[in-house]
């Protein structure tokens, strides 16, 4: 990893503080789990139709679903044509490999996986962040503000583990279609975000302060998982009974036997982004001096303006809700509600 910081303070006065610094962060050769022969090991098809269980087109963004790409294991095209040599396969309204490919062709396909822990010099992620702050510090009042912009773009979001949008799997070195556009602005960071505080001294012994904080909202990218049994994948080849015309034919589900679960971002990574969201907290507490102890009753209040703002949705688009619905896009956390928070403590 390298790492820049750049930062310079000034005080104005004796009760002012104002600060600037730049932070520049990359991360390179990561370690990750590399299949050498990954090329040789996957046949890939352009322009895939995703489809439901129904045999209907997946509808996103208000057109039917189309994949620039879809990597296919040749062990599940070698699996699929050993079950057609025995027989075993023989429906006629369904693709037992990648349309295109000759007898000669398929012949030659090998799954021979190499697989190494190394590092990956096409494993990026680069993060830079410039932050702004003032602060005031007065005998009985204090206060300051912070507004910060900030960049996280790269292909891996970890630095060990499983890369994000997955729950596990050796990731984008070993299974191809994880590659696909991976690139792009990663999750968990805001461009966005500014903080306000105010605190001071009350009458009657009491202390009080505030804190608002505001924030754009953390980069999300639709995805798809991929799934034999809940979902097809078909491609337009030439009709058989209309001349120059086209068929949507689906892939045998075998040829999907060894990707169920599988990660494919379907547009660029981060491409969309969460709503703002704005926070108001509020502190007050009062002390009761007893000798040399201090009782402290305290009150805390989070989020009094009440925001609502979606911090998670269902990514995948094939997700299903029920029988036949779509549970892409519900909503899987907010902003947490309204909190009232009582507290009490001793020192001593």
């Amino acid at each position: 990893m390298d790492q820049v910081v750049l930062s310079l303070e000034r005080a104005i006065g004796t009760r002012w503080k104002v600060g600037v610094a730049y932070v520049h962060r990359r991360n390179r050769d990561m370690v990750a789990l590399v299949d050498r022969k990954l090329a040789s090991n996957y046949t890939v098809v352009d322009n895939v139709i995703m489809l439901d269980r129904f045999g209907l087109p997946v509808v996103f963004a208000g057109r039917p679903l189309v994949l620039d790409r879809l990597a296919i294991s040749n062990e599940d095209i070698l699996y699929v044509q050993e079950l057609l040599r025995q027989g075993q396969l023989t429906d006629p309204n369904v693709l037992y490999a990648p349309p295109g490919l000759t007898p000669a062709q398929l012949a030659a396909l090998r799954y021979e996986p190499d697989l190494v822990l190394t590092k990956v010099p096409q494993a990026t992620r680069r993060f830079g962040q410039l932050q702004l702050r003032l602060d005031a510090r007065y005998r009985t009042w204090w206060a300051g503000a912070s507004a910060t912009i900030s960049a996280l773009d790269g292909n891996y979001n970890v630095v060990t583990g499983p890369d994000d949008y997955t729950s596990g799997g050796p990731g984008p070195w070993v299974r191809l279609n994880e590659q696909y556009n991976f690139y792009g602005a990663l999750n968990n960071q805001s461009r966005f975000e500014g903080k306000v505080y105010l605190g001071g001294l009350l009458p009657a012994r009491f202390r009080g302060g505030l804190f608002l904080s505001y924030a754009t909202g953390d980069r999300v990218t639709p995805t798809l998982a991929i799934d034999g049994l809940l979902s097809e994948f078909a491609v337009a080849v030439p009709s058989a009974s209309i001349p120059g015309g086209l068929d949507t034919v689906p892939f045998h589900r075998f040829l999907f036997r060894s990707e169920t679960g599988h990660r494919i971002f379907i547009q660029p990574r981060g491409t969309y982004g969460y709503e703002p969201r704005a926070s108001l907290d509020l502190h007050l507490e009062r002390s009761f001096p007893r000798g040399g102890t201090e009782v402290l009753l305290v009150v805390d209040a989070f989020n009094v303006l009440g925001d609502r703002s979606v911090t998670a949705v269902q990514t995948e688009v094939n997700a299903l809700a029920g029988f036949i619905g779509s549970d892409y896009g519900r909503v899987r956390s907010r902003v947490a509600p309204r909190t009232l928070r009582l507290g009490a403590g001793v020192r001593f």
